[in-house]
């Protein structure tokens, strides 16, 4: 029990709670994107009510975020996780191995 405990983050860490804030941003940020893209589409349909002009917004949306969804995952793969992260994982994982 004590090994897992050890193992576990611990936020009161600078590099741990680093490794613990994209997990809090990236659900903001999906929010606030939508939240954008709806309000700029519904601008668009109440200042032209047409359903054309809604329309290409929301394709012009779809084609944004299907595109930089395929540009983030190449840079993610790129990338990698970061070095400090995968060697802090190893020696945890050695660590409870022994």
């Amino acid at each position: 029990m004590s090994a897992i405990k050890a193992n576990a983050l611990d936020l009161t860490k600078s590099a741990d709670r680093a490794l613990c804030a994209p997990s809090r941003q990236h659900p903001a940020g999906v929010v606030i994107n939508f939240t954008m893209w709806f309000a700029v589409t519904f601008w668009v349909f109440l200042e032209t009510r047409s359903v054309l002009a809604t329309g290409m917004v929301s394709g012009i949306f779809l084609v944004t975020t299907a595109a930089s969804g395929i540009w983030f995952a190449d840079v993610g793969a790129e990338l990698g996780p970061a070095v400090g992260c995968a060697e802090r994982w190893v020696h945890r994982w050695r660590a409870r191995c022994r």
